[in-house]
């Protein structure tokens, strides 16, 4: 296991380097669009939570909703100009927890039912972490592409509550379908991307 580790994280340092020289090269600066976009969901939790936590709440929401729309055209970009990557893939899913995590943890304290929308996310955080691991190219899925449009307007939603007044039925309903959806993510993640590993393996012993 620590060879493994070992070896994707010579990977991704290597990809890294890369991907870094053509971000500073003019003739392939374009093929870093769709990767500078996917960046700002991991570095968006800072401002955000620096204008949160001094009362900036909707400097706070635009950037939460900058944020999500990167999501929305990334991939686009990079498949229409097909920029598509193993790197980008990577820090795609990287970025997507890492913006989640952190801008979901302040606003569970007002808004206590996003905590099961937060657990539910380092679960399937989780399960692609031991998916990598292992050894196995963790595999999306449509039901983990579809939940991620509910738990962003479900996190934006639950921000705007705080200075905008909307029944609190909303944030229920919300929260409800998200942790469905992410529960159907988890067991689809974990069926396809660990089970079915170690069940090829048990085959291929006996």
């Amino acid at each position: 296991m620590n060879k493994r580790v070992k070896i994707i994280i010579k990977e991704f340092i290597d990809d890294l380097k890369t991907n870094i020289k053509e971000l500073f090269n003019r003739k392939t600066f374009y093929k870093q669009i769709p990767n500078l976009l996917t960046s700002i969901r991991a570095l968006a939790p800072i401002p955000f939570n620096i204008l949160y936590f001094n009362g900036n709440l909707k400097g706070a929401t635009l950037v939460l909703a900058i944020a999500f729309f990167t999501d929305a055209i990334d991939g686009k970009i990079a498949r229409k100009y097909n920029l598509v990557s193993k790197f980008g893939a990577t820090i795609d899913a990287v970025c997507d927890k890492l913006m989640v995590i952190g801008v979901i943890i302040p606003v569970c304290s007002t808004n206590y039912a996003l905590i099961i929308n937060l657990i539910f996310e380092i679960i399937i955080a989780i399960t692609n972490v031991l998916a990598c691991l292992i050894g196995v190219k963790a595999k999306s899925s449509m039901i983990g592409k579809l939940k991620t449009w509910p738990l962003f307007i479900t996190i934006t939603i639950a921000y705007l509550t705080m200075f905008t007044k909307l029944p609190s039925t909303i944030i229920t309903f919300l929260v409800t379908i998200t942790a469905f959806l992410q529960v159907l993510t988890a067991l689809d993640y974990i069926s396809k991307n660990i089970i079915n590993y170690f069940l090829n393996t048990k085959k291929g012993e006996t």
